[in-house]
């Protein structure tokens, strides 16, 4: 929500926001309608947007860029093709590190004590693309995944206004991002919560606070 009313907050144009259906059982799930109705954009609904409906709605628009943030899918090579400034998309880390699903979550749990985000340019495979920029920011004791997810919507805002202006004009950087040497992190799943008490104080604080609440 961050990441997209600060495109608007820029002067861009919207047309169409794709986001997930109002039953899915995502954790960060979003209500974009009260936003996208002061606009006059399209909200389409859809579970794979890379599914030909999508693609040919897509194609129609005909976009200058597209912006990826928050979507547990990859973008099919046909949709990266379509637009003339390419895509862009965000993570929740300081790539090459933490590539994969629930970078926040990991980070926690692995005590680190900074993080960040990432913009950068997509391609098929997973958080590989070069790197436009990052914001990195601390991990305070008290943080959970709650107030991390928030620090990297804010962080993902000042983005877009800072860079958005230089992929117009195409002097957006482009650093290689050296993924392959990196690890892809899994999905987490319910039984990944239960809690070992045999570990450290501090590795079962970070565990929970990394867990909890969305």
């Amino acid at each position: 929500y961050t990441v997209l009313k600060s495109v608007y907050e820029s002067g861009y144009i919207v047309d169409t926001v794709f986001t997930l259906p109002k039953n899915s059982s995502a954790s960060d799930y979003v209500n974009f309608e009260s936003l996208v109705s002061k606009y006059d954009t399209k909200l389409i609904r859809a579970t794979d947007v890379n599914k030909l409906s999508c693609v040919d709605i897509i194609q129609d628009i005909s976009p200058d860029l597209i912006i990826v943030c928050g979507w547990q899918q990859l973008i099919s090579k046909e949709i990266l093709s379509i637009p003339k400034l390419g895509a862009i998309g965000f993570h929740s880390s300081l790539l090459p590190k933490y590539r994969g699903r629930a970078p926040v979550n990991w980070a926690i749990i692995m005590g680190e004590r900074k993080t960040g985000i990432t913009m950068f340019h997509l391609t098929e495979s997973a958080d590989s693309g070069d790197i436009i920029a990052q914001k990195a920011f601390p991990i305070m004791l008290n943080d959970d995944c709650n107030t991390i997810y928030k620090k990297s919507a804010k962080a993902g805002a000042k983005l877009i206004k800072e860079y958005l202006p230089k992929i117009e004009n195409k002097t957006a950087p482009r650093v290689h991002n050296p993924s392959q040497s990196y690890p892809v992190y899994p999905k987490r799943i319910p039984e990944d919560g239960i809690i070992d008490f045999n570990r450290s104080a501090l590795d079962v604080y970070n565990f929970i606070r990394a867990l909890t609440r969305p």
